[in-house]
């Protein structure tokens, strides 16, 4: 084989091997955008759910049946039914009109259990980081107890409101404790470039003595 014909078939085969990465990498994207837009749907089909139970949970705690709240929003009957079927999203206008007539807010319509769980969590986090003992219960309430004081059951919008009044409170406290802190870390601070200037010092004197 001339040199001529082995500089062709190198060229060949490099140029196989460009249009296969080529092949790999549009595959590879390919796969990766069908995972993310079957995770976006899979995501929509939950909160969906989420909205289509919820809705119907306040609904009938607001005494109303289907009929009534879809009139109240001027839907017909199978237009209402696809909300709480969890087949239709609702527009921004709509979800507004609902939580109004319902006497809840907006996000009440889209709130998870999970997130419920995180809610309380946190609030239970809080409040014994200042010394109140609490625990969860079955009905998505958190009951607190203090030394010396009753023990209170509370949902975790009134967790809520006892943590920013508690939080009110104790604003001087926590920014002593802040200040104290800072100032801690900056003696730390001071303290550290204090110890290396008296190094750096000693090292210089015994540099001297040696010369």
């Amino acid at each position: 084989m001339s040199s001529t014909d082995k500089t062709k078939k190198i060229k060949q085969i490099l140029s196989e091997a460009e249009k296969n990465d080529e092949n790999i990498r549009k595959i590879f994207y390919e796969s990766a955008n069908a995972k993310i837009r079957e995770d976006k749907e899979q995501k929509r089909k939950e909160i969906l759910q989420v909205f289509a139970s919820n809705l119907r949970k306040y609904r009938e705690e607001a005494g109303l049946n289907k009929l009534q709240l879809g009139n109240m929003l001027g839907l017909l009957p199978q237009n209402y039914h696809r909300y709480e079927s969890g087949t239709q999203e609702p527009g921004a206008t709509t979800a507004i009109q609902m939580a109004s007539i319902l006497g809840i807010s907006v996000d009440k319509l889209f709130e998870s259990e999970s997130s419920k769980i995180i809610d309380t969590l946190k609030c239970q986090s809080w409040l014994e980081s200042v010394g109140f003992k609490t625990f969860f219960d079955n009905e998505n309430t958190i009951v607190i107890s203090a030394e010396g004081f009753p023990t209170k059951t509370v949902s975790i919008e009134e967790a809520k409101e006892i943590i920013e009044n508690t939080k009110q409170i104790l604003k001087p406290v926590i920014q002593l404790m802040v200040t104290s802190e800072t100032d801690k870390i900056q003696y730390n601070k001071n303290k550290t470039e204090h110890d290396k200037r008296i190094a750096a010092a000693l090292k210089l004197t015994r540099n001297k003595k040696t010369d």
